[in-house]
């Protein structure tokens, strides 16, 4: 008997993963006369978040990006009120196949620091579930075939049958390599922060429209962090971008792509330029004292915003030249998306993805 008369769950999914699971729970839930609701967060204001009631299981569904959680689920989870509710956390990660394993991915903080966070405000952890759906970084590899895709969703969509069945019931379900991979999550941690402070931002100025771009602006009005601007009639993405794929992966026209070479040449110059100053920094300054560590904070910060600007500059520099046909097609070209197949999961349209009016 389950002893939770409402389910709800909040989630963020850029191409569909993380939504596929909470429908899945959703449904079970409701096979168990349970009412049950699963809302985004997409564009969440911060003083309309409600409270979920007294009573009520909580669940929190997201992506894992940089062996994180999106930036974006993170603040709304450090901006959700404090509550003593039973709570599960359920994290999509990059699943692939080979042979007839479905490869398991690591998760880093990105259910450490929900864990953290939840338990300071009062809530009390049920379960927990990393999910490795099929992966959807078309930026780094083409999408899955048809029939990867099919034989991963289906193992998933086991597990969360699982899972539910234990949590829908009142019982707890902290699985067995939760703890197995904690070392290793814990490992990878400083990749964790580094993403969060500088790789999110460098990933969100690779994106760019080709000339296939129609105009259409599906991309701006779906967008689930409102990243995307219109400016000249072509979509700008800006440092709020989460690298969800969903635009690059729902765009009709497939005019979406990721700038491989200006990757290069930002990777390039934004480690070349602010790493040697920070090393000159550190190098002429070796002797000092704990008690002068004020100055390697410092160089740092100034190093962040070095790399920061020389990724913005760049960008804006791109952006203008793609004005140009041939270097639109130079770009177009050095893209390795421009020959990969897109991924959104199975039974996911962008009909499926909530349509918000992009901010003024």
């Amino acid at each position: 008997m389950n002893t939770s008369p409402y389910l709800r769950i909040d989630y963020f999914s850029g191409t569909g993963n993380a939504l596929t699971a909470c429908r899945w729970i959703a449904q079970n839930a409701r096979d168990r006369k349970m009412s049950a609701h699963i809302q985004a967060i997409d564009r969440f204001d911060r003083h309309s978040i409600k409270k979920a009631p007294d009573k009520a299981l909580l669940g929190f569904a997201y992506p894992t990006h940089g062996f994180a959680l999106p930036w974006f689920m993170l603040k709304y989870i450090l901006f959700f009120p404090q509550g003593r509710n039973a709570v599960f956390l359920l994290n999509t990660r990059a699943g692939m196949k080979i042979g007839r394993w479905n490869t398991p991915g690591l998760s880093g903080l990105a259910l450490l620091l929900p864990i953290l966070i939840l338990t300071l405000k009062g809530y009390r952890i049920k379960g927990l579930l990393s999910l490795d759906m099929p992966s959807n970084w078309i930026s780094v590899h083409p999408g899955l075939f048809p029939s990867a895709v099919e034989f991963i969703v289906h193992k998933c969509h086991t597990n969360v049958d699982r899972f539910s069945a234990k949590i829908l019931s009142g019982h707890r379900s902290i699985p067995w390599y939760f703890f197995v991979f904690l070392p290793l999550d814990l490992a990878v941690s400083p990749i964790s922060v580094l993403y969060l402070v500088l790789g999110r931002f460098f990933l969100a100025k690779t994106f760019f429209a080709s000339k296939k771009c129609n105009g259409c602006k599906i991309c701006e009005d779906y967008c689930p962090v409102g990243a995307i601007r219109i400016i000249d009639d072509r979509p700008y993405w800006s440092f709020y971008c989460e690298s969800c794929m969903r635009c690059m992966n729902t765009c009709p026209q497939q005019a979406i792509e990721t700038s491989h070479s200006m990757a290069a040449l930002m990777i390039a110059l934004a480690t070349s330029l602010p790493v040697s100053y920070y090393l000159s920094v550190f190098v002429n300054e070796a002797g000092l004292t704990l008690g002068d560590s004020a100055i390697y904070i410092s160089g740092l910060a100034l190093t962040w915003l070095l790399t920061l600007t020389i990724i913005y500059v760049l960008y804006i520099l791109m952006f203008a030249l793609l004005r140009n046909p041939l270097i639109n097609r130079f770009f177009v070209y050095t893209s390795l998306t421009y020959c990969w197949a897109r991924y959104k999961a199975p039974g996911i349209g962008i009909k499926d993805f909530k349509r918000v009016k992009p901010p003024s």
